[in-house]
């Protein structure tokens, strides 16, 4: 079942870095990692849910007569962790951006109150290091191949 959740995933999926604006953090945001999978068919994207938490959505609803809805089913936080590490043996697409989602999550996304929760201060060092996955990840994107060999 993995093996089929990974090659959906490596094709109508993704995974990203993003900052988020928050009010009660020091710089106004915070990071996070974020899984996403599109689809048109329902059962793929409720085994996502079964299987690692979350629940599906949907995120268009067609104003044609014979379209179909798109749905979604997102992850985030710190269990994207552990949905990123099942499918990474599994990938071709997207295994430079997984590793490198693991990567961050390894180093800078653990949550350590005090330090770096969500409305907790963080040091400029920090935020400036998030940053720059979130600018590699963006690269990887984008197609520079040079990141992460």
């Amino acid at each position: 079942m993995i093996e089929y959740l990974a090659g959906y995933f490596d094709a109508d999926g993704s995974v990203g870095l993003y900052r988020y604006r928050a009010k009660r953090s020091k710089q106004g945001y915070y990071h996070g990692v974020r899984v996403r999978v599109d689809g048109t068919v329902r059962r793929p994207i409720e085994l996502f849910a079964e299987r690692f938490g979350g629940s599906p959505s949907i995120v268009h609803r067609p104003a044609r007569q014979h379209s179909q809805s798109m749905l979604s089913w997102t992850l985030a936080g710190q269990r994207t962790g552990v949905f990123l590490q099942a499918v990474l043996p599994y990938l071709t697409v997207k295994r430079r951006q997984v590793r490198l989602a693991l990567r961050y999550l390894r180093e800078c996304g653990k949550v350590q109150p005090g330090l770096n929760h969500r409305w907790n201060p963080i040091s400029d060092e920090v935020f400036a290091r998030r940053d720059k996955y979130m600018r590699w990840m963006f690269q990887l994107k984008r197609g520079d191949i040079s990141l992460l060999s």
